[in-house]
């Protein structure tokens, strides 16, 4: 015969109007072979799965017919007063005993529920046994009840009444039959509950059987089913407050209800707590309600106003036979909140990082905006801000009313798009090197819930740093000068000056000769600096690798290996490198290999590197890209230097190697990365007559590929302009 055991308790609950809530049920239809530990019962609470041990299995068959074999299955639950809960399942049991019942802690799974502690607990003889079936209030065996007037029960099932916190009525029942019933100070006896669990003895004897219907739940004698539902968001601020009247212990409405006692408070959604206090002086009640059948609902006619953007907790407390507020015999209910429509804005959009050059400058590409998009179910405002120390300032504000500002060279646009869909624009004119910084907006409704934007940069591009070498070393545009070095310091040979290809002069390492600049030269860290985003750029004329050396550095320094460093140089078989890398060792590295080797070669070379953080890295030599760009990953982190930046060298940790043999011209370092044009740019200082194949469109109508559009292209193209292209013609 099969057994069955019932269990009920209530975390949370699947409810139906009129029927008892589940909390849990499981029929154990898993596959048989499989563990039940982790698997989820037919009902569940919050996606909760069994913890059992390994001799319980899926399809609800335990044990394997051994002594010594034993488990524990649990479940998770913390009863609440004023509930009545049930646990129940059905098992079909040989051998050694099954019990259900709950436990306050759980010691090994793989071990029989008496060395759980289990309570309140009953256990189930197997079908062979003639012992009697026995309960117990526990931890353990504590409390014993004595044996039942059954054997071996198919049925088994303990109800608990939590009728206060200090006093609970427990009965079990056998095969149907309410058995025994005891009412405890659950305190008072150490109960205190946190699973419902069943389990298996198997010490003395093999226990082998089936396990079925396994249910835990819960009669409300408190109000329930609210509506709005607890948690519940974006009710309507006009409400009607509804619930159902508690239930008897048969489940059915209880008619020693009488009337009901409402309570309840508001919050502003900004500052309501995390769980509405009641004894607030705010609370509003009680307010008495006259008893009516499900739902009862307040108020009896029309709607409460509670607003937009507000956070609401509510209580029904259920009134016995006339019981006042105060009363003992008052059942208590439990705390519902709710949140109305919520108003407040909900950016969409957040503005952009963006780079210009100043206004003055001859590749000036226009103002630079900053836009962001929000929602809004209420007329919006949008405030701009730029970010400062200690203090953001203020640049503007717009509204419906006056939805454009302008104050110079700043203009402010608030726009709506449609519907509950809003932009604002912030636009910088005439940019120039003060307007370098970070900005955010702020926007604002008739919630009073401000949300603000992602801030965003503007880097206003500029060259950081330019070495020209027409007879010094200095920076021609800034104070990080260049110190002669050497190699070896047994023969400081003075830096000679040759012609230069821009300019005047070059100058002439002779791979004895380096120039140390400081831990505060460009490229470094910070916005702007020239790390984030940034180009170096140099003329060369490489006389040859030296012996012993593994390339010929341009630029480099390494903070620590692996971590921080910069570095442009030239490998052995010609081959050009560019390598930014962060304190956590990300790097961007890019290679590029010349038509033609550049080593010993007498010609000039321009030398390009250019990289954008979240963007991508690329090398051109003599003003043309070479190679696809690489990709630089987002989020990479510099921190300042600890050694010195070389040109003609690398700092490798404070240690000078690849030393540069040949002649340098204009190094330039720059805070963003150069466009293609800008490129070809500085390679027509040089070569003015040189043409480059830079733009698509233009290159549609460069038929004979000189990446020049002119007349020797008409021609080309005139004639066969006529040919009708059909074939035969």
């Amino acid at each position: 015969m099969k057994k069955v055991l019932f269990l009920s308790f209530i975390m949370g609950c699947i409810c139906a109007p009129g029927q008892a809530a589940i909390i849990y049920f499981d029929n154990f239809d898993g596959p048989a072979g499989v563990d039940l530990n982790g698997t989820t019962p037919d009902i569940t609470t919050g996606g909760v799965v069994w913890q059992a041990g390994s001799y319980v299995n899926a399809d609800g068959t335990y044990g394997q017919g051994t002594a010594g074999q034993m488990f524990t299955a649990v479940l998770p639950f913390s009863p609440r007063n004023n509930k009545i809960y049930e646990l129940s399942a059905s098992v079909d049991n040989t051998g050694d005993w099954v019990a259900i019942g709950f436990q306050e802690n759980v010691g090994n799974l793989e071990t029989r529920i008496l060395d759980n502690a289990p309570l309140l607990w009953s256990l189930a003889r197997g079908s062979q046994d003639t012992q009697f079936d026995q309960a117990f209030r526990g931890p353990g065996t504590n409390g014993g009840l004595g044996n039942t007037t059954t054997v071996s029960a198919t049925d088994l099932r303990v109800r608990i009444q939590t009728k206060s916190e200090t006093e609970w009525e427990v009965t079990w029942f056998f095969d149907g039959s309410p058995q025994f019933q005891q009412t405890y100070d659950p305190v008072a006896v150490g109960i205190n509950i946190n699973y419902a669990a069943f389990g298996s003895n198997g010490m003395f004897s093999a226990v082998t059987g089936t396990i079925s219907s396994f249910q835990l739940s819960m009669i409300p004698l408190t109000a329930w089913n609210p509506d709005p539902a607890d948690a519940a968001e974006e009710v309507s601020p006009d409400v009607t407050l509804k619930w159902n009247k508690g239930r008897d212990p048969n489940d059915n409405p209880n008619e020693d209800i009488t009337q009901h006692y409402l309570y309840y408070i508001v919050y502003d959604a900004a500052a309501a707590p995390a769980e509405p206090n009641l004894l607030d002086p705010a609370t509003i009640g009680p307010i008495t309600v006259a008893d009516i059948p499900d739902p009862i609902s307040y108020p009896a006619a029309g709607t409460l106003p509670i607003g937009t953007d507000k956070v609401v907790g509510w209580r029904v407390d259920e009134s016995v036979n006339g019981s006042a507020p105060t009363d003992p015999a008052t059942i208590v209910g439990d705390v519902w909140q709710f949140k109305t429509e919520i108003t407040t804005p909900v950016l969409t959009r957040d503005p952009s990082n963006t780079s210009r050059h100043p206004y003055d400058q001859p590749r000036y590409e226009g103002p630079a905006p900053f836009t962001c998009e929000f929602t809004s179910k209420t007329p919006p405002t949008a405030d701009w801000y730029r970010q400062g120390d200690p203090d953001p300032a203020l640049l503007g504000t717009v509204d419906l009313d006056n939805p454009a500002f302008s104050d110079g060279d700043i203009g402010i646009a608030l726009t709506a798009l449609g519907g509950d869909q809003y932009a604002t624009v912030l636009t910088i004119a005439n940019v120039e090197q003060a307007d370098e910084g970070v900005y955010y907006c702020q926007v604002n409704n008739a919630s009073n819930q401000p949300e603000t934007s992602e801030t965003a940069s503007l880097l206003v591009k500029k060259l950081l740093a330019r070495y020209e070498f027409e007879g010094n070393t200095q920076d021609s545009i800034g104070v990080n000068h260049g110190t002669l070095k050497h190699r070896d310091p047994n023969f400081p040979d003075p830096l000679n000056y040759i012609a230069g290809i821009v300019g005047a002069q070059a100058t002439e390492l002779d791979g004895n000769q380096y120039l140390e600049l400081s831990t505060e030269a460009f490229p470094k860290a910070g916005f702007s600096a020239g790390l984030e985003s940034g180009t170096l750029s140099c003329w060369l004329r490489l006389d040859g690798i030296l012996a012993g050396q593994p390339n010929a550095m341009i630029l480099g320094v390494n903070n620590v290996g692996g971590g921080n460093a910069c570095q442009f140089w030239i490998e052995p078989d010609s081959q050009v490198n560019i390598r930014v890398r962060d304190l956590n060792g990300t790097a961007a590295h890019k290679t590029a290999t010349p038509a033609e080797s550049l080593i010993a070669d007498p010609d000039w070379h321009l030398l390009t590197g250019t990289y954008q953080v979240a963007g991508s890295m690329q090398l051109y030599i003599d003003g043309a890209a070479v190679g696809a760009p690489v990709a630089v990953a987002e989020g990479m982190e510099f921190q300042d230097w600890l050694y010195p930046i070389l040109i003609g060298a690398n700092n490798h940790i404070g240690q000078a190697n690849g030393f540069l043999e040949g002649a340098l011209d204009d190094l330039r370092i720059y805070n963003y990365a150069l466009s293609a044009e800008e490129v070809a740019d500085l390679y027509l200082m040089a070569y003015p007559d040189a043409r480059f194949c830079i733009s698509a469109y233009a290159s549609e109508f460069d038929f004979n590929g000189d990446c020049v559009v002119d007349m020797l292209d008409f021609a080309q193209f005139s004639a066969a302009w006529l040919d009708s292209g059909l074939y035969p013609e």
